[in-house]
């Protein structure tokens, strides 16, 4: 049994960092305002004057309200897990309880400054700054694996619980069953060996540094998805979806996010169909209680790319005869299909319609 947890641990990339005490989501990460945080510079906001283009890019980011956004705190009152919020609130005072929100540091600010580069009054990085004055404005600490992607890896990458941990946070074990697999996709990948997840996330030497694009980015999924669409039938059409420049599958990252491409007839407007691509999980009957809750049914989704910057994957559909412009609408979807129907948010928080597109069909030539 012993080699079957060792496994598990090794799957999930979970790794206790020296100074950052990541661990995969099992605990929070113990933090001290007196002992760990800089003085004068307790919150984000602190760090502003010196690094204002920083700071107003991560405030605008995702990770900014990775536990206040709506989506999130929807979630968390269906299943308020610890182990959910120790990646989305990481920080909680020290000999604090994990199941007390009021325990949790600065958790309106989500993933902080604090929690990836602050720890014992020292600035986390991987190598010193260029120093410009005679000396350093701040203490660092070298840490060799900063900003790679194992670094990432403690919440993007990792398995279900097992079916005896899905309900209760006491004696924690994950199964061996991915539930989000961000990593282990970009490492399959054409861009493995050229570059970091941080790469393309983080832009840290750019005006976009540390805005975290991602799946609810809507002008880099716009520029980062194409679809082609041929008529091959009197009845059929070929859609291609493109990814380009994606380091892993798509969508990726919560388990239900589905790209969703909707077909209508472009001149009276009515729907002909529309196309999913995500994962889909049945629940997991077993019984074994070392088991994940549920099974992977059935994975639609674009995968990495192997041999360049692009992927794509093709569908064939009906279509009714004498169509002759049809309407693409591409749009993300982040709600699992029964929450959908039990939902109280407004559509503006579970879909964004990232891209529209027409295309007229071309009259098919006789053979002979």
């Amino acid at each position: 049994m012993k080699y079957f947890f060792l496994f598990l641990i090794i799957n999930t990339y979970s790794c206790e960092y020296s100074s950052l005490n990541f661990s995969n989501g099992i605990k929070a990460i113990q933090f001290d305002m007196d002992r760990d945080a800089i003085t004068n510079l307790e919150t984000s906001q602190s760090c502003k004057k010196c690094h204002k283009i920083i700071y107003d890019n991560w405030f605008n980011s995702r990770h900014k309200v990775s536990f206040t956004n709506e989506l999130y705190q929807e979630s968390h009152k269906r299943e308020p897990r610890n182990w959910c919020v120790n990646c989305h609130a990481p920080l909680m005072k020290r000999n604090g309880i994990e199941s007390n929100l009021n325990d949790r540091i600065l958790k309106e600010e989500g993933i902080s400054c604090n929690v990836c580069h602050i720890r014992e009054k020292k600035i986390l990085v991987k190598k010193l700054p260029e120093l410009k004055e005679e000396k350093y404005y701040h203490q660092y600490k070298l840490e060799a694996d900063f900003g790679q992607r194992k670094f990432c890896a403690d919440c993007h990458q990792f398995n279900f619980p097992n079916i005896e941990s899905n309900t209760k946070d006491e004696n924690f074990h994950y199964s061996n069953l991915e539930m989000q697999n961000t990593l282990n996709e970009f490492n399959s990948s054409f861009f493995k060996e050229l570059g970091e997840c941080s790469t393309c996330h983080l832009e840290s030497y750019s005006m976009n540094s540390h805005s975290f694009f991602g799946g609810h980015s809507k002008n880099k999924l716009k520029e980062s998805i194409e679809i082609e669409i041929e008529k091959i039938s009197e009845t059929k059409i070929s859609i291609k979806l493109i990814t380009i420049g994606i380091a892993h599958s798509f969508p990726t990252g919560d388990l239900f996010r589905t790209l969703r491409v909707k077909i209508n007839d472009s001149k009276s407007k009515k729907f002909i169909t529309e196309i999913y691509l995500k994962k889909t999980y049945l629940k997991n009957s077993s019984g074994d209680k070392n088991s994940p809750p549920m099974i992977l049914d059935s994975d639609n989704r674009i995968e990495p790319p192997k041999e360049s910057h692009v992927s794509e994957k093709k569908f064939i559909v009906w279509i009714p005869k004498n169509i002759i412009e049809i309407e693409a609408i591409l749009y993300m979807d982040y709600l699992h299909g029964l929450n959908r129907f039990e939902t109280n948010l407004n559509k503006n928080f579970t879909f964004l319609e990232f891209k529209k597109k027409k295309f007229i069909l071309k009259k098919l030539t006789k053979k002979g």
